[in-house]
């Protein structure tokens, strides 16, 4: 009798354990994705291509028409379609809770808020051609995250 009371509390304890260590690992798994995605976003700001104020004041006020404005301007466009597409992803992994929201959230709730006045003044092709990032801004929208309060010092 006392062998197969020992034997049952083990064997809950074990089933307890096993699925703590479930739940647990599902959550570093979704800390994980969202720390991969986001040095994967910056990642892409670290390339030497980024231009400073004052070479942007050069290139694209100074002289438009020449071909280093040309030049930086695709290579301009091009790092952020890449930054889109990732940051794309990214939202696409919240939705499908592969990521958690409020850690999300945290971390890229300004991204989200110039994103949305942004895209509802205009660049209405964004919300078709991004629409995880738009659905992720809607449900920030319904969760009513945004738009940010202002912070009163």
């Amino acid at each position: 009798m006392i062998i197969e009371l020992v034997a049952i509390i083990i064997a809950v304890i074990s089933l307890v354990l096993s699925i703590y260590i479930i739940f647990r690992d599902r959550k570093i798994k979704r800390l994980d994705n969202l720390h991969t995605c986001r040095q994967n976003i910056l990642n892409k700001f670290e390339s030497k291509d980024i231009l400073t104020v004052d070479e942007i004041i050069d290139f694209f006020e100074d002289n438009p028409d020449s071909d280093k404005a040309k030049k930086h301007q695709a290579k301009s466009k091009e790092l952020t379609f890449q930054v889109d597409s990732e940051f794309e992803y990214t939202c696409y992994l919240v939705l499908k809770k592969q990521i958690d929201f409020d850690s999300f959230f945290d971390l890229f709730k300004r991204w989200l808020a110039i994103r949305r006045d942004v895209w509802n003044v205009q660049l209405t092709q964004n919300k078709i051609n991004l629409p995880y990032t738009w659905k992720v801004i809607e449900l920030c929208e319904k969760k009513q995250l945004l738009p940010l309060k202002k912070l009163t010092p």
